[in-house]
């Protein structure tokens, strides 16, 4: 086990849970992406265009984050 695998998990639980209540508008497609912030470096996000029934949670990704001062 990951250590990012328990946020993955929650991460398609909830993705699944939405769909099924409707709040994608369609219980056949994706309707945009869920995430969760892990911790100030780091998420885990569904990818887009894939029905949320055909994910498990091997397909959410990790991504690390990066802030840039930029403008300020």
């Amino acid at each position: 086990m990951t250590k990012y695998e328990s946020y993955k998990k929650n991460v398609l639980e909830a993705s699944l849970w939405l769909s099924e209540q409707g709040y994608f508008g369609s219980h056949r497609g994706s309707g945009g992406n869920v995430s969760v912030r892990v911790n100030e470096t780091a998420m885990a996000i569904t990818p887009s265009s894939v029905k949320y029934q055909e994910l498990s949670s091997a397909d959410i990704c990790v991504l690390a984050l990066t802030f840039s001062n930029r403008g300020k």
